[in-house]
């Protein structure tokens, strides 16, 4: 004798049995427990056990209770005398209206008395499923998956890469946690992991999107459409021989990291590269602005600035790309860019970018 008490969890969904129940300081088995031990298959080591689905309802052999007590009151018995023998018999309910019925993973209506034979079934062959619960497990994978996002987006590795080498390792995870379920007793429950990823990978994209958007802003936008006046601008061209996509974006975001640690107001942005047009005659080419946050009433002339940020750029294109320095060229150009006036910001921007690169061809010639 031993209970048959199912206990749903929080959501009124049933996963877990309790092979016994503490009652007053009393340990009362459950009848999966006694006729567990009654053919000594050993108990679990924990109060409750993750059962292990057989399938929807019907997955176990079943007859009607009524069509064998009417066999069995019959003069001629039609039904074989050994159908019940080396058997465990449950007798129970499957009507609905009887209330013997939870919700299950499997069905929104499951009969307790198959929920009862899952129970036993799953002693009997000691395949219930093992939930890991190692909080170090979990902590180890989602710190790893956070620190290869931040080590991503720190390095300047291509966003489209990113994209989807986070998406893959969601995708894994997930299959991980499907597979261990569905092809093993143990269940590997990562939700954690990619839910702390996928909360992480988000505020990185936002913040890469506003770091963007924050640097448009400073070269183009008319922050203050009643303010007039110039501002200090000096543009330097770096061309990058021989140079792959991958290696061009590190050293990309290595020099807008170093350089605005140095001096606040640098931006740096490359051409995409394609395999011909604007992208293949400029996919070599990076651009390096800065521009001076205060406005000034005159413009100035290149004689009277740009001086400092000049070797500002060149200590520190010597620094990050110090182990190609044979291949890196630079060229500079010093101006002022009026401040409230976006079609003549525009103007002037091209003739800076303009004399950069021609100060790089004379350079180079």
């Amino acid at each position: 004798m031993g209970t048959n008490n199912i206990y749903p969890e929080h959501d009124g969904t049933v996963r877990q049995y309790s092979i016994y129940r503490n009652h007053h300081g009393w340990k009362i088995p459950s009848l999966p427990a006694r006729i567990g031990e009654t053919f000594d298959w050993g108990a679990p080591p924990n109060q409750n056990v993750f059962l292990n689905w057989r399938g929807k309802m019907g997955s176990f052999q079943t007859v009607r209770f009524s069509d064998v007590y009417n066999d069995f009151l019959s003069m001629e018995r039609k039904r074989p005398q050994d159908e019940f023998t080396g058997k465990i018999v449950i007798i129970g309910s499957t009507a609905s209206a009887l209330f013997d019925t939870k919700p299950t993973p499997m069905e929104k209506v499951h009969p307790g008395v198959e929920i009862l034979a899952t129970a036993i079934d799953n002693l009997k062959n000691r395949d219930w499923i093992t939930q890991t619960t190692n909080p170090w497990v979990f902590s180890a994978v989602a710190l790893t998956l956070i620190w290869l996002v931040a080590i991503g987006f720190l390095t300047g590795i291509n966003r489209k890469l990113i994209d989807g080498i986070f998406a893959g390792s969601q995708v894994g995870l997930v299959a991980i946690s499907f597979a261990s379920l569905n092809l093993s007793t143990y269940f590997i429950d990562l939700t954690v992991p990619i839910t702390a990823g996928l909360i992480y990978f988000s505020l990185a994209r936002v913040y890469a999107y506003a770091e963007v958007t924050l640097m448009e802003r400073r070269m183009w936008l008319n922050l203050d459409g009643t303010e007039k006046g110039w501002q200090k601008t000096t543009v330097t061209v770096l061309q990058l021989e021989d140079m792959k996509e991958s290696s061009e974006v590190k050293i990309t975001t290595a020099l807008k990291r170093r350089l605005n640690e140095r001096k606040e107001g640098f931006t740096v942005e490359s051409f995409p590269h394609k395999p011909a047009g604007v992208g293949k005659a400029f996919g070599n080419i990076v651009l390096i602005y800065h521009v001076e946050n205060k406005v000034i009433d005159k413009e100035v002339s290149p004689s009277e600035q740009g001086k400092e940020i000049e070797a500002i750029v060149d200590e520190v294109v010597k620094i990050v790309c110090n182990k190609i320095l044979d291949r890196v060229h630079l060229g500079f150009s010093h101006g002022a860019i009026p401040y409230g006036d976006d079609e003549g910001r525009c103007k002037v921007w091209q003739k800076l970018v303009t004399h950069a690169i021609m100060d790089l061809n004379a350079q180079n010639a």
